[in-house]
């Protein structure tokens, strides 16, 4: 069986960075696009939650910043969040109430 290096690629990280760096560039255009009403883009709560458990999780950010991101991708022009108000609502007592966004979105029930 042959051995597998131990080290990676010395040039993958490079290879990786110039990809993102594609692919942050298309998404800038796109986003540019959305604000001149060019193209509309959608997304929804699942996307939203996702976004909600990411920066928590990995990223460790308060709930306070995270409502501050949530809301700047609710205020990006030519961007819809399908039940938007409800994500709104739901992050508004993320915060306050102190409480899983989910169980937040899916409200006193």
């Amino acid at each position: 069986m042959q051995k597998l290096p131990t080290q990676p690629y010395k040039g993958t990280r490079d290879l990786l960075s110039d990809e993102m760096s594609v692919r942050t560039q298309l998404f800038e255009a796109l986003l540019q696009q959305a604000e001149q009403g060019e193209v509309l883009l959608l997304t929804n709560a699942l996307v939203m939650a996702e976004l909600v458990w990411t920066l928590e999780s990995f990223y460790k950010l308060s709930k306070a910043e995270v409502e501050e991101k949530v809301l700047a991708v609710l205020n990006t022009p030519g961007l819809e969040v399908v039940d938007g108000e409800l994500v709104l609502q739901a992050v508004v007592w993320y915060v306050e109430k102190n409480v899983d966004f989910m169980d937040a979105y899916n409200g006193p029930g």
